[in-house]
């Protein structure tokens, strides 16, 4: 794997294509050899995992994902804790984070494709927890206006209006 670094036998990682950066690490892109496909690989230094004690937890959250197999929440392939840090191996989804899609200017189309896909994937993790961690006692003060085109039903197929949530496979 030219220009890539080795971090166990099936996963590698490559530090010159930083995809973000968050309080407690980056992420990069990376390659899962058995899978033979493009990952993300969020990495912890060393240093930093000694000022959190709660990234135990975070491999325990992530340990949970690799039980969940939906199209619209991202995969989990595994992690490797060495004298480096901390690498968590993620699916890739080229459309960026739901944090940067949400930021930008949508058409209604595109918002309310979004929105169906984030309640699909929150009632799936629902139906999976006990207790459950998504609040059901939740009810709308008003009823909200739509335009026809938000009327109809449409199909469940997954389309690229929203491709942050949606499988990149």
């Amino acid at each position: 794997m030219q220009g890539m670094e080795k971090v166990n036998e099936d996963f590698y990682i490559d530090r010159s294509k930083q995809l973000g950066k968050g309080n407690y690490g980056v992420v990069f892109k990376g390659y899962h050899l058995s899978e033979n496909r493009i990952i993300a690989v969020k990495f912890m230094e060393r240093k930093m995992l000694e000022k959190i004690p709660e990234h135990e937890r975070e491999i325990q959250v992530m340990a949970e994902l690799a039980k969940i197999n939906h199209p619209n929440i991202m995969g989990y392939y595994g992690y490797e804790k060495n004298e480096a840090g901390l690498f968590f191996f993620v699916e890739f989804c080229s459309g960026g984070s739901l944090k940067q899609l949400i930021g930008k200017k949508m058409s209604e189309l595109k918002a309310i494709t979004l929105f169906r896909q984030l309640l699909d994937a929150m009632t799936y993790i629902n139906k999976l927890s006990k207790p459950a961690p998504i609040q059901r006692s939740c009810t709308a003060t008003s009823s909200p206006t739509t335009s026809s085109s938000t009327r109809t039903r449409s199909s469940r197929s997954r389309t690229s209006a929203s491709p942050a949530t949606s499988r990149c496979r």
